[in-house]
């Protein structure tokens, strides 16, 4: 596409690299040939032939921050540490804060002392939007309902602001729920891993709320297209993906059941919804396939089987 740059050999930093999303997309960034740092806070990856390179780096720290950039010199960095969602207790708000904001202003202001800086992506997140109604678009009003949400309304902010005034063009991609091989746990593990254990029941928080879920690799694409394309054609845009099928919680679940070929009992419970619970969640993927070229190429049933053999393959592991 015009304006689209290889990554063969550009110089790229994926920040939480040691994560589900970001360790998909340091892997496949290597194998683009781009020359890749992955950043993590905790443990380093285990060692694999990918040719990426991983770095533990405190994003707290903006003399460490600063350092590891004006040394590597990046030229697109993908920001995806992320302090990950979850109940609204005291600390969970600061740690949101702290998380998805405070680091995402150091990464900012480091990379905008980079020479060569060509595209900053976002890592955001479709829940910005709380309970306004789907499909995702830009143009929706951003109204977040938690902390997590807050905060990546809030980064994304900055993000343009920086792109004013320190001209440092950067790019929000918008996931909606992902989810594959390698995750520790969300809803799709939560009921394989029951139905794997022999358990008789599941009860699900709510069952009734919709969710637009988005395979792993698919997801990985779409942010490896966006750090490729001109700042003329995607600075300052916000991109919502999704896996294009909105589907009850609770029908999904059913959904892995059949494909795993068990008679597990499905119980929603809808008084054991958080009061942050989002209604409905669906992207009808329009405007990345305008902006990117991009559309999902996995199915549901593809991705919901890719990842049951993987998790079944971690069972055999244990035992």
């Amino acid at each position: 596409m015009p304006g689209m740059i290889n990554m063969h050999e550009k110089r790229v930093i994926v920040t939480g690299a040691g994560g589900f999303i970001g360790g998909a997309l340091t892997r496949r960034l290597a194998e683009t040939g781009a020359i890749v740092l992955g950043l993590t806070r905790n443990e380093l990856p285990e060692p694999r032939a990918d040719l990426a390179v991983y770095m533990r780096c405190d994003l707290a720290d903006q003399k460490e921050v600063n350092r590891v950039f004006l040394d590597f010199s990046p030229e697109v960095v993908f920001h995806l540490a992320s302090n990950p969602d979850a109940i609204d207790s005291f600390s969970q708000i600061r740690s949101s804060v702290f998380g998805n904001l405070l680091l995402t202003l150091n990464v900012l202001e480091s990379f905008a002392h980079c020479p060569d800086r060509h595209m900053f992506v976002f890592g955001d997140s479709t829940k910005v939007y709380g309970n306004c109604i789907p499909p995702y678009r830009k143009d929706l009003p951003v109204l977040p309902l938690c902390s997590y949400s807050i905060a990546k309304a809030s980064g994304w902010e900055y993000c343009k602001l920086f792109q004013l005034v320190h001209e440092l063009p950067s790019v929000s991609i918008r996931p909606t729920i992902t989810y594959g091989p390698r995750q520790k746990l969300n809803l799709v593990g939560f009921v394989i891993d029951s139905i794997l254990k022999g358990e008789k029941e599941i009860v699900l928080s709510g069952g009734d709320q919709t969710r637009d879920l988005l395979f792993v690799d698919d997801c990985v694409e779409a942010f490896l297209m966006a750090g490729m394309q001109s700042p003329e054609k995607v600075g300052g845009e916000v991109i919502n993906i999704g896996g294009g099928s909105e589907l009850p919680v609770f029908q999904i679940a059913q959904i892995i059941a059949t494909l795993m070929e068990s008679e597990i009992r499905i119980v929603p419970r809808t008084n054991l919804r958080r009061p942050t619970e989002i209604s409905r969640c669906y992207s009808d993927n329009k405007e990345p396939l305008e902006l990117l070229g991009w559309k999902p190429m996995f199915s549901l049933t593809e991705g919901l089987i890719k990842t049951i053999e993987y998790r079944k393959s971690l069972q055999e592991i244990k035992r």
